[in-house]
């Protein structure tokens, strides 16, 4: 696992201020992307196919088809997962606890998905977003120090 907030890392200097970018958020209707048809395009890149196991890689339109019972059930890649995003959470909560920032700002994770870096373009707007909604926050703590 990485260090999804690496505020330990952060040099403290007297007159800095600390701002921490948490992309681990709630949900947030200001910073969501729009919805992509996925019938347009593949939704399994070609490299993705030869290292994710065939039992991995079924995608929404071959779930809705399987008519098996499994609503009540995790997948393996939904467990590994899920797994994965509760561990990050319980390690930014813990470095937000003992590297305490000025400002903490928290996207929401599910802002873009891993496969989106496609949509650059979009998500770069969605920073923008977030910058002018937190610009007041910003600069009164850079004018406070």
């Amino acid at each position: 696992m990485t260090n999804p907030l690496p505020l330990n890392l952060a040099v403290r200097k007297e007159e800095s201020v600390v701002l921490a970018i948490d992309l681990s958020g709630p949900k947030d209707p200001l910073f969501i992307l729009k919805e992509v048809n996925n019938e347009e395009k593949n939704p399994i890149p070609h490299w993705f196919e030869r290292i994710i196991p065939s039992y991995l890689q079924q995608t929404n339109k071959e779930k809705k088809d399987d008519k098996i019972e499994e609503e009540q059930t995790l997948s393996l890649l939904q467990l590994m997962e899920t797994t994965f995003i509760l561990s990050q959470n319980k390690l930014n909560e813990l470095i937000i606890d003992k590297y305490e920032p000025e400002l903490l700002i928290r996207l929401p994770r599910k802002m873009a998905q891993t496969l989106d870096f496609f949509r650059a373009k979009e998500i770069y707007g969605l920073g923008v977003k977030a910058y002018k909604k937190h610009r007041k926050q910003i600069l009164e703590k850079i004018e406070s120090n």
